[in-house]
């Protein structure tokens, strides 16, 4: 964006919130697998609300599950088990 710096924004479409939600994922993934659980974790939640944004149920559950991941690795299993159940739920209605 060689113009942002003069205020010109492109106008943002579909595919750039897609893209978004990609880019925080693949950071969670990569800051899971360095350790970095909670930087990881606002990643994983900002991809949770930009599927929830988009009214992407497919993609929500798949930032859910990251999500409980991290929790289940932190002991934190009760946190981790309500998020699996959210994917589950989410799964069955798809």
């Amino acid at each position: 964006m060689a113009l942002a710096h003069l205020g010109w924004h492109q106008p943002r479409g579909l595919g750039d919130d897609l893209g978004r939600y990609q880019a925080h994922m693949d950071m969670g993934v990569a800051l899971y697998y360095q350790g970095r659980y909670k930087t990881a974790l606002r990643h994983y939640e900002s991809a949770l609300q930009i599927s929830r944004d988009l009214e992407d149920r497919r993609r929500e559950a798949n930032a859910r599950n990251n999500i409980g991941v991290l929790y289940f690795v932190w002991g934190e299993h009760n946190i981790a088990l309500e998020d699996y159940l959210k994917v589950l739920a989410i799964h069955t209605e798809l």
